[in-house]
């Protein structure tokens, strides 16, 4: 399981690993979207990755996460799975999604 370097410690409480791997995750990915994002849906990614990323460094996961959420592959895929899809993109991320910068296309 990943370790931080050094202990992290909140408000004179050291976090166990696991707390440390989702503060780490969790700072990453809010800074990546430029402090705009829902804190629900972030801790339900957390929920979602934490199981497969026991190993890896907590940041860069979150940079993965940040990658493959905005990534819209629209060209490659059916027009109307390609509306569905962008359909439940915007419903996952609509709250947020406009004032983040991010390299998703534009519309």
């Amino acid at each position: 399981m990943w370790k931080p370097a050094s202990p992290i410690v909140i408000a004179g409480r050291t976090l166990t690993n696991q707390e440390a791997w989702w503060h780490e995750f969790k700072e990453e990915l809010h800074d990546q979207c430029s402090g705009e994002v829902d804190e629900h849906w972030l801790t339900e990614i957390c929920h979602a990755l934490f199981p497969h990323a026991l190993d890896i460094e907590p940041r860069h996961m979150a940079q993965i996460a940040y990658i493959v959420l905005m990534f819209e592959p629209t060209e490659f895929v059916e027009r109307e799975h390609a509306a569905r899809g962008r359909a439940l993109h915007v419903k996952a991320t609509g709250p947020w999604r406009a004032r983040c910068p991010g390299p998703w296309w534009q519309r």
